[in-house]
């Protein structure tokens, strides 16, 4: 089993970890653990190239976290690092407007070359990768551990109080080529 990089308690790099930890799942041949000199050269490379978007950018993604835009800049720079994937904006593409029935079909999606990079918004904003969609459960991991969400407690359309609130804007699956 891979297990997900550590973020620790740094809660404003949750989307350039679920970024690489989506990366590292789907390309276990090419990045190892934090050792690995590999996936450090690439977290390196990953660094500076935030900060070639602005001066002290990366500050500012450490103590203010990541919006979609930054997200999807993190896997285009992985592109250009040479490792080949599709993604695809879930939200866009299930018409499903139940919760059961949309990560139901969502779960279609996932196969072994597949991962889906989610952001929630509520209870905080927090971007994670799931793995694994069973007829109840959300199976997701970031900062080092694999958790787990009843489908019963999340929120796509935002109808609901006290629940897990993806935004469907913020929902990516990842496919290996």
């Amino acid at each position: 089993m891979i297990l997900p990089l550590k973020q620790n308690q740094l809660d404003g790099l949750c989307g350039l970890m679920s970024a690489v930890n989506a990366l590292r799942f789907l390309f276990p041949d090419c990045l190892g653990d934090e050792e690995d000199p590999r996936t450090q050269e690439l977290v390196s490379k990953l660094v500076d190239f935030i900060n070639s978007k602005q001066f002290d950018a990366f500050s500012y993604l450490w103590k203010n976290g990541c919006e979609r835009d930054s997200v999807l800049s993190f896997l285009d720079f992985f592109k250009s690092e040479g490792f080949y994937f599709e993604v695809y904006n879930l939200g866009n593409r299930i018409k499903k407007t139940d919760e059961e029935g949309f990560w139901l079909e969502a779960r279609e999606w996932l196969d072994e070359q597949s991962i889906i990079i989610a952001g929630f918004c509520d209870p905080d904003p927090h971007w994670t990768c799931i793995k694994h969609i069973s007829q109840n459960t959300l199976y997701h991991f970031d900062s080092s551990v694999y958790v787990w969400t009843s489908i019963s407690d999340t929120d796509t359309i935002h109808d609901k109080d006290d629940d897990w609130f993806f935004n469907r804007k913020d929902i990516f699956l990842i496919r290996r080529l």
